[in-house]
């Protein structure tokens, strides 16, 4: 039986400008460059207690470069110091990856490799903002939105709400920062050199406003509805390695 927690702290570290200087996706966290900013690290190294080691999940597909334009929490708590001394440890993670994406995934498809939010998704040339992804029942496929993935809680410390407060923590703060994504749709349209579609592609246009994603495993269904999320029937299902997904939905009611 795991005992209690005896404290939980969330750790938020933001997107990383320089975090290419250096880090190398593929390798382990304990093997990366020592000034990487470490709440950075300890999300990979819970991801790689629960995916690599307890889903054989290769190493390669837990992080990417993705990671560097992500706000990332970290959950963790404080026992007995052990082995290596640590008394706080990292327990939990989420990762919240802003507009733009690639296309939504197509239902009945399988993919092999796994995309940017850890999916396993085909990763083609990067998308312009402007060229509209396909409709889905909750999503008019131009809508911008952001998506949490990567949640992850080592397994000895699961069933205790870390995972919930995770999401809450990431949720609340997308609510009350919406400028943040918004000044980062701007930067993208910047960069869009798409014409079609004129005088529209401002970014008033593709303003964020609330609307949040998350590919789930059908077997995890349960546990983001119970966070407020809803099916979108309309991305069907789609299989990433053998494990059937759904996509969720939830909307935020902003600040200002």
């Amino acid at each position: 039986m795991v005992e209690k927690l005896p404290s939980l702290k969330l750790q938020l570290q933001g997107p990383l400008s320089n975090l290419r200087d250096g880090y190398i996706p593929h390798l382990p966290s304990s093997q990366q460059a020592t000034h990487i900013n470490r709440i950075f690290l300890d999300g990979p190294e819970v991801r790689e207690e629960v995916f690599v080691k307890e889903q054989g999940v290769p190493q390669r597909y837990v992080s990417d470069a993705d990671d560097a334009r992500c706000c990332h929490w970290v959950a963790y708590a404080t026992r007995e110091a052990e082995e290596d001394g640590r008394a706080i440890i990292p327990i939990g993670t989420v990762r919240l990856l802003p507009f733009p994406h690639l296309p939504h995934p197509l239902p009945g498809a399988k993919y092999p490799e796994i995309d940017c939010e850890g999916n396993f998704l085909p990763s083609p040339p990067e998308v312009p903002v402007s060229v509209a992804d396909r409709a889905t029942t909750l999503h008019d496929g131009v809508e911008p939105y952001i998506k949490l993935g990567r949640l992850a809680v080592r397994q000895e410390f699961r069933g205790k709400g870390v995972a919930r407060a995770l999401v809450v923590a990431a949720l609340e703060w997308a609510r009350q920062h919406p400028s943040f994504f918004n000044s980062l749709v701007t930067k993208a349209l910047s960069k869009d050199p798409s014409p079609q579609n004129g005088e529209n592609n401002q970014a008033e246009n593709f303003a964020w406003r609330g609307l949040v994603y998350v590919h789930a495993q059908s077997k995890v269904i349960p546990a983001w509805t119970s966070y407020g999320f809803t099916i979108d029937e309309g991305m069907g299902t789609w299989h990433e390695v053998n494990i059937p997904h759904v996509g969720m939905v939830f909307r935020l009611e902003l600040e200002g």
